[in-house]
């Protein structure tokens, strides 16, 4: 016979295989193909004894013949010793069955101890059941699969809060009906008369609308509010729903999503509001003076004399106010000022820049650039004018909030911000290091685009010749563009990666930093065309009343388009036909549901 397991040649009898050593029986017996043979009756020695000595009757000639019979004496040899210790003829019929019932024995004790691997392996595979390991670990199944959905919707939630898509509103004005169609996020929410101004915060928390006739709007939920008749002004809280509303007569009023109260009744030129809605000012005619006005509550406020607030920090910690011949002043909460600058420029090009806290005020004097943080001495940031700044949280020259030429760029500080100047013909960039001095990085250059998102590269125009270079000191500049291609005009991306540029010749160039150039099929008008707008990785842009989508080197033509509206900081983009309007995303049209005579114009939310 052969081994079960190495298939090596054994005795029919044996017991183990004398090749891998393993235990025929139990191997066999533990395989999927077992079958039990007959067990062997081992005969014991009593019993072979009784049937040699008494053997089946035999006729009796026989056995007298078998009585009479002696057997011979073996001859005495060298040999003797040996032979007698040899087993006799019933030892060793009775030997082999010792062994074997002291083999089997042990072998028990020995499975007990330590199975072998073949009933090992079917044991544990025959005992297995899906169903019952299922009901045994259920709970702590269940609760494993509770936890990770836990997590997972813990980590959606706090992506879409901090990253996710702002809200935004949109008004349609239908030709026929003159009248505004509200939507919020693609939802109708409401309509309002004639021409719709739309306001919001910083955080995409609050919308406020004023019509043609004057009446200001609130969205609340999805349902659009009427606050208050013959609104002439407004202005809306950084980071709260708050907002202040002047009327027709010039009193003052504040909102807060819920109840209107008058602050009020004076006649108001100049009003402000805290980042956090809870602090405002607002200024009044006192003759040939102004007077302004500093407080928390309607009822309780401080007098300032002789300043125009127009800013206010994030708490209301600081005041920022110009007075008699734009001298600037930071004022406290108790209403004392303090000195920061005299002859500030604020009808120039450049303007007054603040941090979104409002900690940090960068303004101009004979076209030098200067910095105050938090009221104390100011210092001298850059000999010429600088107009704007980028930092990582903007990403582009663009601001939220605007008054008096007074701009709230959102970035924490000025420290390690790019800045550009932009007035006059020697154009320069530079770096805002840690203790707030410009240190140049380019000058003379075309046109500026801007720097990546971790403000450590600008992207510069200079002789139709796109470079980048690092945001450091004296940067070593890089060529991006190819030397036969004369640009006219450059993009970045809203991800700023990604380089899109025009060519004398009309071609749309494209380009990754690291990457090849490469250029899309569309025709196009370099003298008529121009970028609607810039989305991710892709750019909008319309050319002799066509519209295109243009991501990479391929290009799509979005047809019987009439018009565009973007809002840069939802990243929502709408087109508009004679008969509908449609949200744009990745050059596809979906329609917002409305039934629309002829539509003329879309408006998208305003800034202020």
């Amino acid at each position: 016979m052969r081994c079960p397991k190495c298939r090596a040649e054994v005795e029919e009898d044996a017991v183990f295989c004398i090749n891998c050593g393993i235990e025929i029986e139990s191997y066999l017996k533990w395989s999927p193909d077992y079958q039990e043979k007959p067990k062997k009756n081992f005969v014991s020695q009593s019993a072979e004894q009784k049937n040699i000595e008494k053997p089946e009757k035999l006729s009796d000639k026989k056995s007298e013949e078998t009585e009479n019979i002696e057997e011979p004496k073996p001859e005495k040899s060298e040999n003797t010793d040996i032979e007698k210790l040899k087993p006799e003829k019933s030892e060793n019929l009775q030997k082999p069955n010792r062994k074997e019932e002291r083999i089997l024995k042990k072998s028990k004790q020995e499975k007990q101890k330590s199975p072998p691997f073949a009933e090992t392996f079917y044991q544990q595979k025959e005992r297995f059941n899906i169903k019952d390991f299922l009901k045994k670990h259920f709970k702590g199944i269940a609760g494993t699969v509770l936890i990770l959905a836990a997590v997972i919707f813990t980590a959606r939630f706090v992506y879409s809060v901090f990253f996710g898509p702002m809200d935004n509103v949109i008004a349609v004005c239908d030709e026929d009906n003159e009248k505004h169609i509200i939507y919020l996020n693609g939802k109708k929410v409401g309509t309002v008369n004639g021409t719709a101004q739309i306001y919001n915060n910083m955080d995409r928390s609050a919308f406020y609308i004023i019509d043609r006739e004057s009446t200001a709007w609130y969205i609340k939920g999805e349902k659009l509010v009427e606050i208050m008749e013959n609104c002439t002004q407004i202005a809306v809280a950084n980071h709260d729903k708050t907002a202040l509303l002047i009327d027709d007569k010039r009193c003052l009023f504040r909102y807060n999503g819920s109840e209107l109260e008058k602050i009020t009744m004076e006649e108001v030129h100049n009003m402000a509001i805290s980042g956090n809605g809870k602090y405002y000012s607002y200024t009044v005619s006192n003759g040939n003076e102004y007077d302004s006005y500093i407080g928390k509550e309607a009822d309780k406020k401080e007098k300032i004399k002789n300043i125009k607030i127009f800013a206010i920090s994030e708490k209301g910690d600081y005041f920022y106010g110009l007075g008699r011949k734009n001298h600037l002043q930071c004022i406290n909460r108790k209403g004392e000022a303090k000195d920061l600058a005299n002859n500030v420029s604020v009808n120039s090009g450049a303007s007054i820049m603040l941090n979104e806290k409002g900690t940090e005020i960068m303004f101009l004097v004979n076209d030098k650039t200067y910095i105050s943080v938090k009221g104390a001495a100011t210092k001298k940031v850059a000999d010429y004018a600088i107009s704007s700044v980028y930092g990582k949280e903007t990403g582009s020259a663009f601001s939220y909030m605007e008054d008096l030429n007074c701009i709230f760029y959102p970035v924490d500080t000025f420290k390690k911000s790019v800045g550009y100047e932009s007035t006059g013909g020697n154009k320069t960039v530079c770096l805002i290091s840690g203790n707030y001095k410009a240190k140049e990085i380019v000058k003379n250059i075309s046109e500026f685009y801007g720097t990546d998102k971790k403000v450590s590269k600008i992207y510069y125009e200079t002789m139709g010749t796109i470079y980048s270079a690092k945001a450091e000191e004296n940067a070593q500049e890089k060529r991006l563009t190819k030397e036969t291609d004369n640009v006219i005009r450059g993009y970045f991306s809203k991800n700023r990666e990604d380089i899109y540029f025009i060519t004398q010749n009309s071609k749309i160039g494209y380009k990754k930093e690291n990457g090849e150039i490469e250029y899309t099929d569309i025709e196009i008008d370099k003298n008529s065309c121009q970028v609607i707008c810039k989305i991710k990785d892709s750019l909008y842009l319309q050319s002799n009343g066509r519209f295109f989508y243009v991501n990479g080197n391929t290009a799509k033509e979005l047809k019987n388009v009439k018009g565009f509206c973007y809002d840069e900081f939802s990243g929502k983009i709408y087109a508009y036909t004679r008969k509908q309007i449609y949200e744009v995303k990745n050059g596809n049209m979906k329609k917002l549901k409305g039934d629309f005579n002829k539509i003329i114009y879309v408006y998208i939310t305003k800034y202020i």
